[in-house]
C-alpha cells in the first residue's frame, strides 16, 4: 500500500480532498482483484468509472464500479457474497488495504422493470488510515437486466500510483459506443443527472476520435428500446432535462470529482451537439481551423501527465514493488492543469516572461528545434488587452492557474 504522504500530495497537487484520491487508489486494486478472481472475471465493467480507470482522462474521479453481469456468470447475493469476500482477502493480501473490518453489505433490489439488481458496498481502510466509524466504501451496482450491443472490450487498468502492476491485468469493459449510449439513456432515466451531463458532454468534447457513431447510434435506439422508451432524437432527450435540477444539484456531485468546477451552464448549452453529431446522421458539424498550420501536433495524452510512473525502487505495503514517488515535475503538472482547462473550455492564467496573463489554451506543437510550444489566444497581457494567437515555451512557463471561467472556442481544441 502507497504511504499516506503520496496520497496527500496528490490531493495538494490536483486541488482535491484526500478522501477522493484515496478511493481512485482503492478503486484500481479492487478492479485488480476482480481480474484476478475466477468469477468475477466474467462481469462487464461501464459507465463513468470504467472511461477514467481503463479509456482516457476524464479529470472527474469518479466513486463507484457499475457492471452488467453476462450469462452464466455468478447472479444471485450468496455467490455474489462468497466472490466479495474473496475479493476483499485478497486485495488485503496483495496492497495492504483492509477490507475486513466491516461486513459487507449486498442488498437484493427490483429495478423498475420489476428485474432483480444488486447493490454492495464494501468499506476499507486505505493509505489515510482513517477511523474506522470514517472509513470509506467502494459500492458496487450490479445488474444483468441490461443490453450489451457493441463487443466487449479487454482494457488495461489505470492505476496511476507507485504499486501498480506492470504489466497490467486486463478488465471486460463496455466499448466507449456503448457507454455513450447508456449516458445518453440515463440522462432520459434521471432526469439529467450532473455526472451524465459530465461524462456525455467530455467524451463529445474531446474523444469523439473514440467514438463510431454508426455503432453508437445502434445501441443507444437497441437500449432505449430495450427499456420500453420511445426512440430518442437528440431534441426529446435535451426536453428530458430540467436545466434548475442540474444546476441545483451540479456542485454537490461534482465538485469534489473536479480540480476546478465548471459552470453547468456550460454543460448544459452543448448537450444537443454532444447528442446530434453521432445521433443524427445529418447534422453538420462545424469545422473550426486550427490555431496554426506550422509545427507538428504532440499527439493527445490520454491520462494525466504528472502520474508516469518512475523506475521500481524499493518495496511498498506487502511486499509489493514500487516505484520512486513521482508526482510529476513543475513542467507536467503545468501541462496537465492546462490541458484540464482545455478540455473543460476555461481560461487559464499563465505567468510567461514574468507578465500574467490570461489566456485560451488550444495546442501542443514541436517544432524542428525541438522545443515544445503552447499555442493560446491572449486575452490579456497583464492589465491590457491581449495580443491574440501566441505560443509559449512550455519549459518557460513559471504559473498555471486554472479559472472557473468559460470561453468558447474560436479553434480546434488540440489538447
Amino acid at each position: 500500500m502507497i504511504p499516506k504522504q503520496d496520497v496527500l500530495d496528490a490531493a495538494k497537487q490536483l486541488g482535491l480532498p484526500p478522501t477522493t484520491i484515496e478511493k481512485d487508489y482503492a478503486l484500481g486494486w479492487f478492479l485488480y482483484g476482480i481480474s484476478a478472481h475466477s468469477k468475477l472475471e466474467k462481469w462487464i465493467f461501464k459507465g463513468g468509472t470504467c472511461l477514467k480507470k481503463c479509456f482516457f482522462e476524464t479529470y472527474r474521479f469518479s466513486e463507484d464500479l457499475d457492471f452488467t453481469v453476462p450469462e452464466n456468470a455468478v447472479y444471485n447475493i450468496t455467490d455474489i457474497e462468497k466472490s466479495l469476500y474473496e475479493l476483499a482477502e485478497w486485495i488485503g493480501d496483495e496492497s495492504g488495504i483492509d477490507c475486513t473490518l466491516h461486513p459487507i453489505k449486498i442488498e437484493e433490489l427490483k429495478n423498475p422493470r420489476g428485474n432483480t439488481t444488486f447493490c454492495a458496498n464494501v468499506r476499507f481502510s486505505g493509505p489515510l488510515q482513517m477511523p474506522k466509524r470514517m472509513q470509506q466504501r467502494i459500492k458496487f451496482d450490479i445488474t444483468n437486466d441490461e443490453l450489451v450491443v457493441d463487443s466487449i472490450d479487454n482494457r488495461e487498468i489505470h492505476h496511476p500510483y507507485r504499486d501498480a502492476i506492470d504489466p497490467s491485468p486486463l478488465v471486460r469493459c463496455y466499448s466507449v459506443n456503448d457507454i455513450l449510449a447508456e449516458k445518453a439513456r440515463a440522462l432520459v432515466e434521471r432526469s439529467g443527472r450532473a455526472r451524465d451531463v459530465f461524462d456525455l458532454v467530455n467524451i463529445s468534447r474531446n474523444f469523439r476520435e473514440d467514438v463510431s457513431p454508426e455503432v453508437a447510434r445502434e445501441s443507444v435506439l437497441k437500449k432505449f428500446n430495450f427499456k420500453g422508451l420511445e426512440a430518442p432524437t437528440p431534441e426529446s432527450i435535451v426536453n428530458s432535462i430540467d436545466p434548475q435540477i442540474l444546476d441545483a444539484n451540479w456542485k454537490d456531485q461534482l465538485d469534489h470529482q473536479l480540480q476546478v468546477l465548471p459552470p453547468s451552464m456550460d454543460y448544459f448549452k452543448d448537450i444537443p451537439d454532444s447528442l446530434a453529431w453521432w445521433m443524427d446522421e445529418s447534422y453538420t458539424v462545424e469545422e473550426l481551423p486550427t490555431v496554426t498550420s506550422s509545427d507538428p501536433v504532440v499527439p493527445k495524452e490520454r491520462f494525466m501527465r504528472a502520474y508516469d510512473l518512475a523506475a521500481p525502487s524499493r518495496r511498498v505495503g506487502i511486499g509489493r514493488k514500487s516505484t520512486t514517488p513521482h508526482l510529476g515535475s513543475p513542467f507536467s503538472q503545468n501541462l496537465d492543469r492546462i490541458t484540464f482547462a482545455a478540455r473543460n473550455h476555461l481560461l487559464v492564467k499563465v505567468t510567461y516572461k514574468g507578465i500574467p496573463r490570461l489566456v485560451e489554451p488550444y495546442s501542443l506543437r514541436r517544432p524542428g528545434t525541438g522545443n515544445l510550444l503552447l499555442y493560446v489566444h491572449e486575452v490579456q497581457r497583464g492589465g491590457a488587452p491581449g495580443g491574440g494567437i501566441k505560443a509559449f515555451m512550455v519549459g518557460k512557463i513559471q504559473a498555471v492557474e486554472v479559472t472557473p471561467n468559460v470561453f468558447a472556442p474560436r479553434y480546434v481544441i488540440e489538447l
